[in-house]
């Protein structure tokens, strides 16, 4: 059986990259990152219009100041919640460039009534709906922040955490899901599931046999066949899913004969177990006149369970086209069963 590392609650991490001063600011070194950015150079504060960031997952929105321009967005998870962490343009080396203001944060009521207990008590209460309830905390310093101007002596710094709790967090509201433009679902009625895809991308099904192709990712169901029927699934999704990563070709084979980590466990949005396993990957290319050239890289495939019994067990395997994770992540979180 393979040993799988599960997903622990998220830590408060001391970060610097603020000056030299040090900030309390959640972070989670083992989730999978998804970054949002807003390309524009950034610029002095003016009185133009400000920026608008959606979430469409969640159904909310914030306006930031113009000279926020430069800003990313990333997302993380864990087993407590989601977190969006803003990321600014910052005169410090560290984090290529960027410091940290804030964080929001989304974590079910359930959650979110133990935190309050916590002491001490970092997130600050934004907004609820009937589903999640919202929060944010800073940073402790806003010192160094490219275009926000130099610190005065006895005079009142607007700096990103001036913005953070007089614009930004005050113009939280929500937005309707059901509006969003940019995602499509896809169901399939064969294995009864369904996924969520950028609507700019096309995805290309095979019939309705679950083999599909979405822009940067592909996608398979993985069926157990009879002599699987006693595997632990841990085991059974090692092989089969393994076999999809092997591939002979008349001038290269390729094969992924284990994994170079071992397989983290999470859980969708839907509460399906989930798995992100990282295979190493080997090129055997062949060449006249020459030994076999062998070059090795690492593949990451998303693994969900759609359940069944022994022999009928099934699976969703999820491969990104390229290096970039983000579409087939997103795909893994938003897969569900369908009745």
């Amino acid at each position: 059986m393979k040993k799988l590392i599960l997903l622990l609650p998220l830590l408060l991490l001391v970060l610097t990259g603020c000056g030299t001063k040090k900030a309390t600011i959640p972070t989670d070194q083992t989730q999978l990152p998804i970054e949002q950015t807003n390309t524009n150079s950034n610029q002095a504060e003016s009185t133009t219009k400000d920026l608008t960031y959606q979430n469409k997952r969640f159904g909310f929105a914030l306006n930031l100041p113009t000279r926020w321009q430069s800003y990313k967005v990333l997302e993380t998870k864990d087993n407590t919640g989601y977190f969006y962490t803003f990321e600014i343009k910052h005169s410090g080396s560290l984090n290529n460039g960027y410091g940290k203001p804030f964080v929001l944060g989304v974590f079910s009521p359930d959650v979110w009534k133990k935190m309050k207990n916590e002491i001490p008590r970092p997130w600050v209460y934004i907004k609820e709906n009937d589903k999640y309830v919202f929060a944010y905390v800073t940073a402790q310093d806003d010192e160094g922040y490219i275009g926000f101007g130099e610190i005065v002596p006895g005079e009142e710094y607007h700096g990103p955490l001036y913005d953070v709790k007089t614009t930004i967090i005050p113009s939280f509201n929500f937005i309707s899901i059901e509006e969003s433009t940019d995602i499509k679902t896809y169901v399939n009625k064969t294995y009864k599931h369904s996924f969520d895809y950028p609507a700019e991308y096309t995805l290309r099904a095979s019939s309705d046999r679950g083999q599909y192709l979405v822009d940067k990712a592909s996608l398979s169901v993985v069926q157990a066949q009879p002599e699987d029927d006693k595997l632990l699934f841990e085991d059974l999704m090692f092989k089969r899913v393994k076999l999809l990563c092997d591939a002979d070709g008349t001038t290269a084979s390729i094969t992924c004969p284990r994994y170079a980590v071992e397989p983290v466990a999470f859980k969708t949005d839907f509460d399906l177990p989930a798995y992100k396993l990282v295979f190493v990957e080997q090129t055997t290319t062949l060449k006249e006149n020459s030994k076999p050239v062998i070059t090795s890289k690492n593949k990451t495939i998303y693994v969900v369970n759609l359940g069944g019994k022994g022999k009928d067990r099934i699976m969703l395997s999820i491969a990104p086209a390229d290096d970039d994770l983000t579409v087939a992540n997103n795909i893994a979180l938003s897969v569900r069963k369908n009745k």
